[in-house]
């Protein structure tokens, strides 16, 4: 799945390249009508956040519910209803974790039940008015046991970002940055990576145990979370 979200009403163009022959060269086109989404979040002076496309305030008023991903259906409905219902406009979880089951194969292949699932879920969310705070992993240093190498979590980032990019999010790292040994370092290697890969430029950060403000000044954060 590639997802593309035009960001202005009219008439839009598209040129598809792959190393996978049989998709590569293909083009097309389409009209998208006007909407009333407020667009995409963005930061903005600072200390504030706002909606780029209609310079709409916003107001971030977040939840936790790390294992999200780990409820039937019944129950991540009740849980993301009931969060609407109380006026929460973000919902932070794990992507990826021990406990979650299996989002790659052993080869390294992302398991495609699990990530529709996830689609399914992020899309529930944002037609509630809620944008769903990624953290790619946590627990047990899960980053670095399954991508073990740097190719294997650029792979990871890419796939991610071309699958959610387009929908209502923020990066949000790994679950708290202090636990991993370098964890700055790794947290600059994939945070670099989201920059680079994410056309939309959703907002970033990692999760703390107290405060990833000193991240702030590897280039690839804009705004600091803190655990406190």
């Amino acid at each position: 799945v590639v997802r593309f979200t035009p960001t202005e009403p009219g008439d839009w163009d598209w040129h598809l390249t792959s190393n996978i022959a049989a998709w590569n060269e293909k083009e097309g086109a389409f009209t998208a009508g006007a909407s009333d989404a407020p667009g995409f979040l963005r930061v903005a002076n600072v200390h504030h956040f706002a909606y780029l496309e209609s310079k709409r305030a916003h107001l971030w008023m977040g939840a936790s519910e790390p294992l999200l991903l780990a409820l039937d259906d019944a129950q991540f409905r009740a849980v993301a209803d009931a969060r609407a219902a109380q006026k929460f406009n973000h919902l932070r979880f794990l992507v990826m974790a021990q406990g979650l089951g299996a989002a790659y194969s052993p080869e390294g292949k992302p398991n495609l039940p699990y990530f529709q699932q996830l689609d399914t879920r992020i899309k529930y969310l944002n037609g509630k008015g809620i944008t769903a705070d990624l953290i790619l992993t946590g627990g047990d240093r899960y980053l670095e046991t399954a991508f073990p190498t740097p190719e294997e979590r650029r792979l990871m980032i890419r796939y991610l970002a071309g699958r959610y990019a387009g929908l209502n999010i923020t990066w949000q790292g790994v679950d708290y940055f202090e636990d991993y040994p370098d964890g700055r370092a790794l947290l600059q290697e994939i945070g670099a990576t989201i920059k680079q890969m994410d056309g939309y430029h959703h907002p970033r950060t990692s999760g703390a145990r107290v405060t990833s403000a000193p991240l702030l000044d590897d280039g690839w954060e804009d705004f600091a979370a803190y655990g406190t």
